[in-house]
């Protein structure tokens, strides 16, 4: 199975940038995991994982904006958090579920990006199920 690659467009303070992803599964699947990678990272570092779980769950896995296909920003000052959170909230929306799982990467940045967006509503509404630390990577990490 390989995976299709997307691209949602997001808003910053200077202007619409691209953030790439990609997408195994079930487009139709309600169940998404959403796998958020670290600060040196990108998306297709979870290809084992995705590869795992496609059965069961459609598994989302963006390149985070600066890193892999997305775009770059036009001010560096703008590689903060709330950005980050911001584009998480516009790929949820495109994503168009009620729910999402996120699983961050191995690094302490990544559970900020997941707690900054799991805790954010959307719309008014908690679109986040869970939180799932599953550290990639880690001896008592495990896949399925």
């Amino acid at each position: 199975m390989e995976p299709r690659s997307h691209h949602v467009k997001c808003l910053s303070p200077a202007g619409f940038h691209r953030m790439a992803y990609v997408e195994w599964g079930d487009a139709d699947n309600p169940r998404v995991l959403l796998c958020v990678h670290g600060l040196t990272r990108m998306g297709r570092d979870f290809d084992r994982l995705a590869r795992a779980m496609a059965d069961r769950y459609r598994v989302v896995c963006p390149d985070v904006v600066g890193r892999g296909h997305s775009d770059w920003l036009r001010d560096p000052a703008f590689y903060a958090i709330p950005q980050y959170a911001s584009d998480m909230a516009a790929l949820i929306a495109r994503l168009d579920v009620e729910q999402v799982h996120p699983v961050p990467g191995e690094d302490s940045v990544d559970h900020a990006h997941a707690q900054a967006h799991a805790t954010r509503p959307l719309g008014g509404e908690e679109r986040v199920e869970d939180l799932a630390l599953d550290l990639l990577g880690h001896p008592r990490a495990s896949v399925g």
